[in-house]
Order: structure tokens, then sequence, then C-alpha cells
């Protein structure tokens, strides 16, 4: 997990100008979906649960 939450704060600025106003899927630190709502992420991310190496992230 401290891996991704490092991941995004490195590329932060680059992964706002690409995902500004989505919410990420990063895993393993790589973006492995966006969504446009909190429940859309929150539904790819149940099915992630039994890993603990995600991270959902809003880019404002």
């Amino acid at each position: 997990m401290l891996a991704n939450i490092t991941f995004y704060q490195t590329n932060r600025e680059r992964l706002k100008q690409l995902y500004s106003g989505r919410y990420l899927l990063i895993i393993e630190q790589k973006v492995w979906g966006d969504f446009t709502t909190w429940a859309e992420a929150c539904r790819k991310g149940l099915g992630l649960l039994h890993q603990d190496n995600f991270l959902i992230k809003y880019c404002s």
C-alpha cells in the first residue's frame, strides 16, 4: 500500500492532468482503472479486498 501512495505522490501532477475529477484505482504502482463515481471505484475495489495492495484516490 505504501508503494502505491508513494507512486501517487510522485506522479501527482501528471495524474491530475490525465485524470482530473476521476477516482483512480492504483495497484502495484500502476493505474488499473479510473471511475467517475466513488461507488464505481468501490465496486471494483470490493473485488480486490483479499489483496492489500490497492489504493483508490480522487484526482482533484
